[in-house]
This record gives structure tokens, sequence and C-alpha cells, in this order.
């Protein structure tokens, strides 16, 4: 399992968002695309939903209450991760998005999986957290290291889609030197254990785990940054 340091996570809208809170009289929805429901960003924003609604017959702020824009409720979404969020955003089934900054910058500069179609007028409004990245591979498949990620089968966890190319790229890996599928963590974790895919990235918030099924083999851990990342002891047995 590696440890990577990524950007923050961001709360992202499109510049047309403060059209939507500027004069709020009627009760209306606003949605907040966060993460899966397994991982640390549903909760969050939860809670980030819960300190801007302000719904009809609230108490007063000053009182206690709610201190969001009068009659607004704020609703948190389950998503796949960053780039269904930043879809979303341009597609307008949600008014704001928690991202991660490297998807962010990839959607505003047309890159890796907004190349095709860039979204210039995403913008961020604040910087929540930093956040890092779990690389988990086989013992024994011969990884040491991200740059022996070249030519191997890698499943990445929807949430870690737009990380994982930043990664790649800090080792001097491009996309396609990397045999690469988009997995939900636990199927990738069986896949590892059964032999087919030698490594596997874990959303942040979502830390992998030893395989509790009998004959999965154990996780073995590499940290970086460094000079080459080194090889840490095997995860204990379940």
């Amino acid at each position: 399992m590696g440890i990577h340091r990524l950007g923050p996570i961001v709360l992202a809208v499109l510049l047309s968002f403060a059209t939507l809170v500027a004069t709020a009289a009627d009760l209306r929805f606003f949605q907040l695309g966060t993460g899966p429901s397994g991982g640390s960003r549903f909760p969050l924003g939860g809670l980030i939903a819960s300190a801007l609604s302000n719904p009809p017959g609230s108490r007063q702020c000053e009182q206690g209450g709610s201190c969001g824009p009068p009659g607004l409720v704020a609703v948190a979404r389950t998503s796949a991760g960053s780039v269904a969020n930043v879809e979303a955003l341009a597609e307008g089934r949600v008014d704001a998005a928690l991202v991660d900054a490297e998807t962010a910058m990839a959607a505003i500069g047309g890159s890796d999986e907004f190349h095709a179609k860039p979204i210039a007028n995403l913008r961020g409004i604040a910087m929540l957290y930093p956040e890092s990245l779990h690389l988990v591979v086989r013992k024994g498949a011969g990884i040491h290291g991200v740059r022996d990620l070249k030519g191997r089968k890698l499943a990445i966890d929807p949430a870690a889609l737009g990380p994982s190319h930043l990664l790649l790229a800090a080792w001097g890996l491009a996309a396609k030197q990397v045999k690469r599928s988009v997995v939900a963590p636990a199927a990738a974790l069986a896949a590892l254990a059964a032999g087919p895919t030698p490594s596997s990235p874990s959303a942040p918030g979502q830390s992998p785990r030893s395989p509790s099924w009998p004959g999965a083999p154990p996780l073995t851990c590499c940290r970086w940054p460094g000079p080459r990342p080194k090889a840490c002891a095997p995860a204990p047995p379940s």
C-alpha cells in the first residue's frame, strides 16, 4: 500500500452559481455532489448541506437556528467521484460539488477525461482538506514502486480517477503505458486476491484493508516521495 500526498479537495461550482442563491424567498433545493456512500466525502457533504440549509419555519440564526440562505434546502448526493461530479455540474444536475483539485484543473484545461470537452467556467470556492491516495499491490507481484506499474494492469477506484493521472505523471508514466480499468474498491481487491490485477489505487477516505477470505494474499506497502519507494512490511493477516 502506498500513500501519496495529493492536492486539496475543493468545493467547486460553475460561474452561474451566484444567481442560484442571490434572492431566496421561496423554498428551493440545492444539490451538492459528494462521493460514494462508503467514503468520507458523502458524510462531509451532509455536514455542509446541513450548514447551508435554512428551510421555512427554522429558528433564526441569532437564536441558534439555521444560518443559511432563507428558504434553501441543501441535499448531499452520492456520486462516483470527482469526474462524475464535474460532469454533473456541467449538465446542471447538481449546483455544487466536492472535487479534487487535479480533476478541477483537468476540466478547466481540457486534459485527461476532459480532453474532448473542457469546462472553462468551473470554479473553486473553498479548499476543504488535503488528501492521500493509497496504492495496493500483491506481495510477490514484482511491484516495488510506481514506475513498476509500466505495462501492468491497474484497477482504479472511480473516486480516484483524477488523482491517478497525477500519480502516474509524477513518476514519468503516461496513462497509455498502464492497462487501466475503473473498478469499485471491493471488486478491485477481489481481483487483486485472484491474481489478474496486480495493483489498485484506492480513493481517499477508503483506506484498503487486508482481504479476509481464505487464501487471500498479503498486501505489500510502498511509501514515497523519495528517490525510489521502499518496500514496507506485508499487511498483517486478517
